[in-house]
């Protein structure tokens, strides 16, 4: 629809106007109303919430897995400190503000059974965010710029 209406919009442009720029110009200014009109308004198909949030809270402890095994990945292939810290600082900021690890470790452990295995699954949650705030600190910290040294 979009496009016939573009079509028509260009044959007015052109028989009506006394030059080509002029015409161009019409044009120009008329696909994005024609494609505004024509296109009705959609959500974005990008990430939709679970309305369960105990599988919401999982789901997001699992993409800071994923995003920790893509940083191990990114350290195993990296030959300079310089260009490593500037990647893994980004990565790890992000992945810390976007998924909350402590905070869906603290929701989470709310739904643990038996209450026996409470301690068990709070602890191993908390020594992973420790580690992951042990990552963000040594990249902020300890990378420096060259190539790596045989410590490290």
């Amino acid at each position: 629809v979009s496009l016939l209406l573009t079509a028509k919009v260009l044959a007015l442009s052109l028989t009506n106007s006394p030059n080509r720029r002029d015409a161009i110009q019409r044009i120009i200014l008329a696909t994005p109303i024609a494609t505004a009109l024509t296109q009705a308004t959609q959500p974005a198909l990008a990430y939709t919430p679970d309305p369960d949030p105990l599988r919401e809270s999982l789901y997001l402890m699992s993409r800071v897995q994923e995003a920790t095994v893509q940083q191990e990945r990114f350290v195993n292939k990296a030959t300079e400190q310089d260009v490593l810290k500037n990647k893994m600082k980004l990565t790890l900021r992000l992945v810390e503000k976007n998924y909350r690890l402590l905070d869906q470790i603290t929701f989470a452990a709310e739904y643990v059974t038996p209450t026996s295995a409470l301690v068990d699954a709070t602890t191993a949650g908390f020594e992973s965010a420790e580690a992951l705030q042990s990552a963000i600190d040594y990249v902020k910290s300890d990378l420096k710029s060259g190539p790596f040294e045989k410590d490290q």
